[in-house]
């Protein structure tokens, strides 16, 4: 996020703008690494910090994309998008299958 916000406001891509994408693909790795253990999981609202990263992080690097063309960031940002439906597809999210936490009580699928 900080890549993102840094580049809006100073509309280029420059040093500064690099370290933050680079510390961002740094991050990124490091939950690509961990989602074995996710998948072992039950859903709980604080998923949000896998997924949250995840969708910045292919949000940022397809930006970063627009800026210097350069073809690694278009297809790490694909991935992530990718890697973030499966991820979606396997926890059954995307079928309505919602899972609550510790509770017993069935999800409401219509209020989404």
């Amino acid at each position: 996020m900080a890549f993102l916000d840094y580049v809006k406001l100073t509309g280029g891509f420059d040093a500064t703008a690099k370290i933050m994408l680079y510390v961002t693909l740094f991050f990124a790795l490091l939950i690509l690494f961990m989602f074995k253990s996710f998948l072992r999981l039950k859903f709980f609202l604080s998923w949000w910090a896998f997924t949250f990263p995840t969708a910045a992080a292919s949000i940022a690097f397809l930006r970063a994309f627009e800026f210097n063309g350069i073809t690694f960031f278009l297809f790490a940002g694909a991935a992530g998008f990718c890697y973030l439906m499966r991820f979606y597809r396997h926890r059954g999210l995307l079928h309505g299958k919602r899972r609550c936490g510790a509770a017993k009580f069935a999800c409401l699928s219509d209020s989404f």
